[in-house]
């Protein structure tokens, strides 16, 4: 079995970015992740919450390498941060060429309770280090939160 190259990256939301809008909000990122991934053997998960983007790419390398490029350049977003790479054995969402947690009451709170929303924002901003057991924790929970 080949191993699977992971990457977090987290980023901040511009102005540009109405995460309702038709054409350039969540669900048409949603929508074209869906498409392309799965042709590259690309699978992941995307958290936004607050202005915040957390996103987990998983697969070959080379197109987690070329996505996360292509999505760094998105003028939808600034401040883009790779806080996690890895390789390992095994996809974290093997199903899901982009899964999506809602963040709704309920799953902010204890996501906040793992790991806090501005942590995550200070180190795409300001490059703040954070413990790799922490971002852990917390995409198993959004694992989880993906399953309910």
């Amino acid at each position: 079995m080949s191993s699977i190259y992971q990457m977090i990256y987290v980023s901040v939301k511009t102005d540009s970015f109405d995460p309702i809008d038709k054409e350039r909000g969540l669900q048409s990122i949603l929508d074209v992740a869906r498409e392309r991934n799965g042709k590259d053997d690309v699978s992941g998960m995307l958290f936004y919450h607050a202005g915040l983007f957390f996103q987990l790419l998983e697969g070959p390398k080379e197109p987690v390498l070329k996505l996360y490029n292509k999505i760094s350049e998105d003028d939808r977003h600034t401040d883009c941060k790779i806080i996690l790479e890895q390789e390992t054995d095994e996809r974290a969402f093997p199903f899901w060429s982009m899964g999506y947690v809602n963040t709704s009451g309920k799953e902010v709170e204890s996501v906040e309770s793992i790991l806090p929303i501005q942590v995550l924002i200070s180190a795409a901003k300001e490059g703040s280090t954070v413990p790799k057991e922490k971002i852990l924790k917390f995409v198993q929970h959004l694992k989880k939160a993906l399953k309910e």
